[in-house]
C-alpha cells in the first residue's frame, strides 16, 4: 500500500482531481488511437498495426467518454504552457482508427470482425451521450463491417452448397 499512497499524496499535491486524472489517462489512449487512425491510412502502416496486437486494443475504447491531451510545442519553450486538446472523443478516436483500418481491405475488415469490433461500433452508435459527429464515424465503421461480414457469410456458404453438391 505505499506506493499507492505515495502517489496518491503526488497526486494530491499537485492539485489534480480524480476527474482530471480520468481525463489525462484517457487522453494517453485517444492519442493511440489517433496513431492507429494515421498509420491506417497507407497499406504498410495497416500492415504494421494488424501484426502489433493493436487492435483488440482498440474494442474497449469505443466509449463516449472525453479526454484531454497535453502536447508539447515550440510555444512551450517561450511561455512554459502547453497545448492542450480539450474535450477529444475517445470513442471518436477508436472509430476513426477502426473505419481507416477497415477501408484498406476485406481482410483488415475481417480482423476487426474478429476482435469483435462490430457489437460494440453499434453500441457507440446508439449512445445518447456520444455527440452526432461521433455516431456518425461509428455508424459508417458498422455499416462497412456489417457489408464485409455479410459478404463473408455469402462466399463461406456459397463454398459449402459447392461442396454438398459435389458430395452428390
Amino acid at each position: 500500500g505505499g506506493a499507492s499512497g505515495a502517489g496518491a499524496a503526488s497526486a494530491s499535491q499537485s492539485g489534480e482531481t480524480d476527474a482530471e486524472r480520468e481525463r489525462a489517462a484517457l487522453g494517453l489512449c485517444y492519442v493511440i488511437s489517433a496513431v492507429v487512425a494515421n498509420l491506417s491510412l497507407d497499406r504498410q502502416g495497416a500492415k504494421e498495426v494488424s501484426t502489433s496486437g493493436l487492435l483488440s486494443a482498440l474494442v474497449p475504447l469505443l466509449l463516449a467518454k472525453r479526454a484531454t491531451v497535453s502536447l508539447p510545442s515550440a510555444r512551450w519553450l517561450c511561455t512554459h504552457s502547453r497545448t492542450g486538446l480539450h474535450n477529444a472523443s475517445l470513442g471518436g478516436g477508436a472509430a476513426r482508427a477502426m473505419l481507416n483500418f477497415a477501408y484498406r481491405g476485406h481482410e483488415t475488415a475481417r480482423m476487426l470482425l474478429s476482435v469483435g469490433a462490430l457489437p460494440r461500433l453499434l453500441a457507440l452508435e446508439d449512445t445518447p451521450e456520444a455527440s452526432d459527429k461521433v455516431r456518425e464515424i461509428a455508424q459508417r465503421a458498422a455499416a462497412y463491417l456489417a457489408e464485409v461480414s455479410t459478404y463473408v457469410s455469402r462466399a463461406a456458404s456459397s463454398c459449402s452448397g459447392d461442396d454438398d453438391a459435389d458430395n452428390a
